[in-house]
């Protein structure tokens, strides 16, 4: 598809001028310093930087601006086929996130740095002068450093890597079928343990404006697939990764844009362990899968669909999910964590220590009661996070629910006849990943006249309601006595974060095994 050259050189002239006019913004600036006129020079480089600023979007809107030509004319071409409508779709051609990550992050740290340099820069003779709320631009450094930081990482991987580039076997992927192609790695990568894949089909909403504005995502359904080691490269260098997924019909949805605030899409994330790194290589890709009517067998739960492609084993998936396994006997012991805490504590730790040394030393009472408010509450935060512990102990007889709490250890014991369900439910989400709770809960059927410990809310409302139609001297309702009947005889959140909707499932589901066993 052929762009106006007409709007592609309007905007290059643009985005000429503005470069030209930040570089005289620059010249004047340090000419001005050279001259010792500090207030001119800090005008010229406040307006050299807003000018760059502007420089960089111009290029961005013109780059969108002729993508979005080729979409209408891609839409005029292939009308009753949306997955046509995004060039890159077209072309079979999807590229990694990593790069427009890297130039978000650094744009907005550059426009952090920016902002606060000149209040960093005059800090020493303002505190002269005793004004010390000078102290807050630190706070923008600090956010704009950590925006760099994030930015460098992302670049590092696309200069060490190249673009990570997904080439569909077929366009559109298609639900009640598979999704399927190569992601190619331009120049390659040492594997370093196996590949996960997972294909998520994502939801989301926008709501709210300007500083008010947030997006909430909620994963509809997720396929995991782990490929070895082995089977990829060896001990080789590794270029392309097959993906092949099998999108069964149920709960999930194909694209789908409604307006602005509002879209259905799906994600294809992979992760990469590189050997002798850290950090694995990760990326993700906006795909096509659409509704075409196919309706292709599920394969076997334990069947590969590639050569090397297995099922996670049980300590795998565990793993996974934030869980280890144990034996103490004839005594199952799983412990649950939530991945990241340590990284989480360090961090929350320095903010403490930071709220609290600028609370003693800085001799403002508004900062001083702004960080010292903030010190208690991360020292809310931090100790639940230090000793935080969960476990369950499954014997041949009982089940007994352990937690850390501000009181002490605390544990709830339960014959294994009296669990009739374990569930999951939706507990946060960051970034791409869902955490999932994992409750244990116990047979239907409440006792109307006694109640037991740690009893849950709906149980005491079900009670509550049988005892008030007794107390009136009237027999309960059917809505009354069904409930009764039919609500648990108690819910115990085992786990607050397991990581993953496909790995919470199979943990759920090998809880549940075994239970019956």
């Amino acid at each position: 598809m052929k762009v106006d050259p007409r709007a592609r050189a309007g905007v290059s002239r643009l985005v000429v001028i503005l470069a030209l006019a930040t570089v005289a913004l620059g010249l004047m600036a340090f000419a001005f310093k050279r001259d010792g006129d500090e207030r001119g020079a800090g005008l010229a480089g406040a307006f050299a930087f807003f000018v760059g600023i502007w420089t960089v979007l111009a290029a961005g809107s013109g780059r969108r601006g002729n993508q979005q030509v080729t979409i209408k004319e891609l839409e005029a071409a292939y009308p009753d086929e949306p997955w046509h409508w995004r060039p890159d779709w077209h072309e079979g051609r999807i590229r990694g996130a990593a790069k427009t990550e890297a130039v978000t992050l650094a744009v907005m740290a550059v426009a952090f740095l920016g902002l606060s340099a000149p209040g960093v820069w005059a800090i020493p003779e303002e505190l002269s002068r005793g004004n010390y709320p000078i102290l807050l631009v630190l706070l923008f450094w600090v956010v704009g450093l950590g925006l760099a930081w994030a930015a460098s990482k992302r670049a590092r991987q696309f200069w060490r890597y190249g673009t990570l580039v997904f080439r569909p076997e077929s366009v559109p992927g298609s639900i009640g079928g598979y999704v399927g192609g190569v992601i190619s790695i331009p120049k390659g990568a040492v594997l370093g343990g196996d590949v996960t894949q997972s294909l998520q089909n994502v939801h989301e909403v926008v709501t709210g404006s300007g500083k008010h504005r947030s997006t909430r995502e909620t994963i509809l359904c997720e396929r995991e697939t782990v490929l070895a080691e082995r089977s990829l490269a060896g001990t080789g260098v590794l270029h392309d990764i097959p993906v092949l997924f099998h999108v069964p019909r149920g709960e999930a949805r194909a694209v789908q844009r409604g307006s602005s605030r509002e879209r259905v899409w799906w994600r294809l994330r992979v992760t990469v362990p590189v050997r002798g790194e850290k950090a694995a290589l990760t990326t993700w890709f906006d795909i096509p899968v659409f509704d075409i009517g196919e309706n292709a067998p599920s394969p076997m739960e334990d069947e590969g669909l590639l050569a090397g492609q297995r099922v996670q084993t049980p300590t795998e998936f565990l793993a996974a999910a934030g869980v280890t396994e144990t034996r103490e006997g004839d005594t199952r012991v799983w412990r649950f964590h939530q991945r990241g805490t340590r990284a989480g504590i360090v961090v929350l730790g320095l903010a403490f220590v930071a709220c609290v040394l600028v609370a003693l030393i800085v001799p403002v009472w508004p900062i001083r009661i702004g960080c010292g408010f903030t010190a208690l509450i991360v020292g809310a935060i931090l100790p639940s996070l230090i000793w935080q512990r969960r476990e369950l102990r499954i014997s041949p007889r009982d089940v007994v629910v352990g937690r850390r709490t501000w009181w002490g250890w605390h544990e709830t014991r339960m014959g294994r006849e009296e669990v009739g369900d374990v569930v999951t439910a939706r507990s946060m989400q960051s970034g791409g990943q869902q955490f999932y709770r994992l409750v244990l809960r116990g047979v239907a059927g409440i006792d109307p006249e006694q109640s037991r410990a740690q009893e849950h809310f709906a149980a005491r409302k079900a009670r509550y309601r049988w005892q008030r139609a007794k107390k009136q001297g009237r027999l309960p309702t059917e809505e009354e006595s069904r409930l009764l009947r039919e609500t648990p005889r108690f819910e115990f959140e085992v786990a607050g974060y397991l990581a993953g909707t496909r790995a919470a499932e199979q943990v759920r589901s090998h809880l549940l095994n075994v239970l019956s066993n």
